[in-house]
């Protein structure tokens, strides 16, 4: 269960959300500038609330905050990139979580063949087109096992 009760100040608005979701996937949705990608930042730990709470099964989020590697949680953002200085393969790997570890090669083999990313494996962000590398960016973040995903 999702427990989410914050305030967070804007310059032009704040947003103030609460609400209670008792679901494995949760939609956002409303009118642009209404605070959606706030929120989802708020609930990813890439923006503090000013004021509430954060409430995942039995974690505090927030309030106090929980460190962001403690999370759980897959966030592709509008305007995330590809860790430059690493190859796609180091990106999937980056996204693995450590309990996949004795199972990763295997795994990693699976997800490059089932997601054909086999022929720029080891290229660098740099080396890949506008589309690739929205297109690497997205199959190399999806591949973890987040507890939820905003």
């Amino acid at each position: 269960m999702l427990e989410c009760r914050i305030h967070k100040a804007r310059r032009a608005y704040d947003v103030i959300v609460e609400f209670v979701a008792d679901s494995e996937r949760l939609a956002l949705f409303g009118p642009s500038g209404s605070g959606k990608s706030t929120v989802l930042s708020c609930l990813a730990g890439l923006e503090t609330p000013d004021a509430g709470h954060i409430r995942c099964d039995a974690q505090t989020w927030f309030s106090p905050p929980l460190a962001l590697h403690l999370r759980s949680v897959g966030y592709l953002s509008q305007r995330e990139a590809l860790f430059p200085h690493l190859s796609v393969a180091e990106n999937v790997q980056f996204s693995l979580d450590a309990a996949a570890r004795a199972h990763e090669r295997a795994w990693i083999d699976e997800i490059r063949e089932r997601l054909n990313l086999t022929p720029l494996w080891h290229a660098r962000p740099h080396h890949l087109s506008g589309g690739r590398h929205d297109g690497w960016r997205s199959r190399a973040r999806s591949v973890g096992a987040p507890a939820s995903c905003c």
